[in-house]
């Protein structure tokens, strides 16, 4: 018998994606139950879910095949339980339904900002929790459609049983992995460059070849990575075989040379926008808490300076409440912006 997959949505991006997941599984046959609420809730009830992607998907869900409440008695009947949420949302939500998790139920953490499952497990104890990421995005297009923005995995942490092979899908290569902490460690660094794609209002094909832009890249990104190696934690891309070290000196590359590694770089750059644009596109809360904000803290805790984190997080909230959409800063503007911060 097929196990009963419960996924827990939460805002923005996060729901996107546990839209998607939930649309994938009830095609294949899956009984999927959706929890979210707010309006998504009132979204996908009224137009069901629709799931295309950039290899032409197109295909509608029929609404008795998902399940979408906002009751979290659902979580009981959860065999498999998905956790698409922000760490704070995740463990509010997980310190809420314990007592509701049958023992050994499988709870898989999907990953948004930090990897969350250390700060999960206790709360969650007895259950067989698994932390995991999606390779590729997802972004919610409105009435209830969302759109994959690449091919890519769903990599999913070692344990007991082939938990890879029951979830596996024509639709969605499922892995497992004994580095998936590594791996969303360097999912972290990539979605980092959110913020920055979101305040140039550009789509990130076309700001991967400005290099003023991508030099602001570089040195978000070499920050980060003071940061994590001040924690002793080591990323691993799956996006690149390339080492996360050598990223800053190949994004700092003139654009003709650039040009020639672009795709080995950062292969999911698209014409599209990035999930924290997306999000600021709709009015939405972003995940800039869940990137540059949990990048000041770990950075704080190891006395660990995050001038440009901190400058990014603080346009960004100043976009987020303006509600204007996307602010179309100019990198100098941001750059001018960073100076200021450092004198302060």
């Amino acid at each position: 018998m097929r196990p009963h997959i419960v996924i827990a949505g939460g805002r923005g991006s996060a729901g996107a994606r546990a839209a998607f997941l939930a649309g994938l599984y009830a095609l294949e046959g899956f009984r999927v139950t959706l929890w979210t609420t707010g309006a998504a809730l009132a979204e996908l009830r009224g137009h069901g879910l629709t799931l295309t992607d950039h290899a032409g998907m197109a295909q509608a869900v029929p609404a008795d095949r998902v399940d979408v409440t906002d009751d979290p008695l659902c979580i009981a009947q959860a065999d498999i339980l998905f956790l698409s949420t922000r760490v704070a949302d995740g463990l509010s939500f997980a310190t809420g339904v314990e007592e509701l998790l049958r023992r050994r139920t499988v709870v898989i953490s999907l990953q948004t900002g930090v990897p969350q499952q250390d700060i999960l497990a206790g709360s969650l104890l007895g259950c067989d929790l698994r932390g995991a990421m999606l390779d590729f995005d997802v972004l919610a297009l409105g009435q209830g459609c969302f759109y994959r923005t690449s091919a890519g995995p769903m990599i999913i942490g070692a344990g007991p049983g082939d938990l890879a092979t029951k979830l596996n899908l024509p639709a969605l290569e499922v892995r497992h992995s004994r580095e998936v902490d590594a791996l969303q460690w360097g999912r972290f660094l990539v979605d980092l460059m959110g913020t920055i794609n979101a305040l140039s209002g550009l789509r990130l094909r076309m700001q991967m070849l400005d290099r003023g832009w991508r030099r602001l890249m570089a040195d978000q990104w070499a920050e980060a990575l003071e940061v994590l190696q001040a924690h002793g934690l080591h990323p691993l891309l799956t996006t690149t075989p390339r080492p996360p070290t050598s990223l800053p000196r190949l994004l700092r590359l003139p654009t003709p040379v650039f040009r020639h590694v672009a795709d080995d770089v950062l292969p999911h750059a698209s014409a599209l926008r990035s999930p924290v644009a997306q999000d600021l596109m709709q009015g939405v809360a972003t995940e800039g808490e869940a990137l540059q904000g949990a990048l000041i803290d770990l950075g704080a805790a190891r006395e660990v300076p995050t001038p440009m984190a901190e400058m990014l997080w603080d346009v960004l909230q100043s976009a987020e409440l303006a509600g204007q959409g996307l602010p179309d800063l100019p990198v100098r503007a941001l750059r001018r912006e960073l100076a200021a911060q450092e004198r302060r």
